[in-house]
C-alpha cells in the first residue's frame, strides 16, 4: 500500500472514529424514545375503576389537624370529578404495560458511560418484573419491541454517519475544465 494510500485511509478512520460518538448519542436517545413510546400505549386488558382522588384524600385526611386538613379536603373536592380518568384499563398479556401513573414512562434513561458506550433502561423497581413477568403475573414486554424498533433504525443511522458521510466529504468529484 503506498504511503498516500496510508494517508488517506487513516484520514477516513479518524473521521469515522470522530461520528461513532454522536451516532452512538442518536442511537440511545431513539431507544429512548421507543421505550418511552411502548409505554405509552393504552391498555387492552380488564378495566379497573380506580379510586378518586376524594377517598385517597379521606384516607390521609386524619394524619392532618385543623384547618389543614380542612383546607387540604377543600381542595380535593374541587378536583374530584367522576371523569374518564377514574378508570383504568390494564393491559393484556404479552403487550406493554398500560400507563396509569407514567412512573415507568419517566424513568427512562440514557447515561453516557465512556466514548463508545450509553446504558439505556428504566429505573424503577418493578421494570424488570413487568418486563419479564412473575409467576403470578404474565410478562409485559418493552423492552425487546422498543430494541427491534431500534435496530431497524440503527442500521440507516450508522451508516449514514460513519460511512456515507466520511466518503461523500472525501471523494467529491472534482469540477470538469
Amino acid at each position: 500500500m503506498s504511503a498516500a494510500a496510508q494517508k488517506s485511509m487513516a484520514e477516513f478512520r479518524a473521521k469515522v472514529i470522530a461520528k461513532v460518538p454522536s451516532a452512538l448519542d442518536v442511537l440511545a436517545l431513539t431507544l429512548k424514545s421507543q421505550i418511552q413510546h411502548q409505554l405509552s400505549k393504552p391498555g387492552t386488558g380488564r378495566l379497573y375503576r380506580v379510586r378518586n382522588k376524594q377517598q385517597r384524600v379521606l384516607i390521609a385526611g386524619p394524619l392532618l389537624a385543623g384547618q389543614t386538613r380542612n383546607r387540604f379536603l377543600r381542595l380535593a373536592k374541587k378536583r374530584t370529578t367522576n371523569r374518564p380518568s377514574d378508570f383504568h384499563r390494564a393491559s393484556a398479556p404479552n403487550n406493554p404495560p398500560a400507563p396509569d401513573t407514567n412512573a415507568l414512562k419517566r424513568s427512562a434513561y440514557v447515561e453516557k458511560e465512556g466514548v463508545f458506550k450509553r446504558l439505556v433502561g428504566v429505573a424503577t423497581k418493578y421494570a424488570a418484573l413487568l418486563n419479564f413477568g412473575t409467576a403470578r403475573i404474565a410478562p409485559r414486554p418493552f423492552m425487546q419491541p422498543a430494541f427491534d424498533e431500534t435496530t431497524r433504525v440503527a442500521t440507516d443511522t450508522m451508516t449514514k454517519a460513519l460511512i456515507v458521510g466520511p466518503f461523500v466529504q472525501s471523494r467529491r468529484p472534482q469540477s470538469v475544465r
